[in-house]
């Protein structure tokens, strides 16, 4: 994503971040447990908020970064750091969080929005092939950008899902969010891997076909094939619940119907 598209994209998904902060229901759950194991909703909403907001600033408040990068994309980061996370390591990252929430969720929100502002003002300004150094890793700015709309975008869900919210990153975000964690899933695991999880998850122990639908022959009956890749309900003009309308054969041992499986 290039250095304009990444600020657009980042301070949009900051925006919902702050918004969702601030709603009353995150403040009346702030002590309960979240989604997450060992966080409460608290810990959750000042990790959500230091590592999809403020964060940014404090990298940039430090002198800018020599090259080469160590990273130039996202997904090179992240996969980089899932392989080397420790227990230890998870728990300094729930702990920081925890050490955010303390302060209060009005606290908090006041400081997401304080950070925010400042850096609607900065992040346009700053300097093409600005290197910043994050987790003591050096990359370029969209790229290190790109990481925390990751973030945002899978802590909103799980805040989200804490307490009840309808709050989701706007559609930019999201789409960014799949392509990185697809490209994660190549870097670690292989294209190959990658191709059968997406367009054959039968290899992945699902059902096959996820993306793209799996080709059959006209069923004998003269019904346009079905794209579904499993037995489906009892069709129109069929009596029996998975059968071949005009076999009457189970939907598995008819080969020549869409649904054999």
């Amino acid at each position: 994503m290039t250095r304009s598209r990444s600020v657009e994209v980042f301070l949009a998904g900051a925006r919902v971040v702050v918004d969702a902060l601030a709603d009353p229901a995150v403040a009346a759950a702030w002590d309960r447990p979240s989604v997450l194991e060992g966080q409460a909703v608290g810990s959750l909403a000042g990790h959500l908020a230091r590592g999809g907001v403020w964060v940014v600033g404090d990298y940039l408040d430090e002198p800018p970064s020599a090259g080469p990068p160590d990273f130039t994309t996202a997904a090179a980061y992240f996969a980089h750091h899932v392989a080397g996370l420790s227990a230890l390591d998870h728990t300094a990252i729930r702990d920081r969080g925890a050490a955010v929430a303390t302060a209060g969720p009005g606290e908090v929100v006041a400081t997401a929005r304080e950070r925010l502002a400042a850096l609607e003002q900065r992040l346009p300004a700053e300097p093409a092939g600005r290197l910043v150094r994050g987790a003591g890793r050096v990359m370029p700015l969209d790229a290190y950008l790109d990481t925390r709309i990751v973030e945002q975008t899978v802590h909103l869900d799980d805040l989200a899902r804490s307490v009840g919210g309808p709050w989701v990153a706007p559609d930019a975000s999201t789409a960014l969010t799949v392509a990185v964690g697809a490209e994660i899933g190549r870097l670690r695991h292989g294209g190959a891997a990658m191709v059968h999880t997406l367009y054959r998850t039968a290899a992945a122990g699902g059902p096959a076909g996820a993306v793209t639908p799996r080709l059959r022959r006209a069923c004998p009956a003269g019904r346009a094939p079905r794209t579904r890749t499993a037995p489906g309900p009892a069709r129109a003009g069929s009596s029996t619940p998975g059968r071949c309308p005009r076999r009457g054969r189970s939907a598995r041992r008819c080969r020549r119907c869409p649904t054999a499986g």
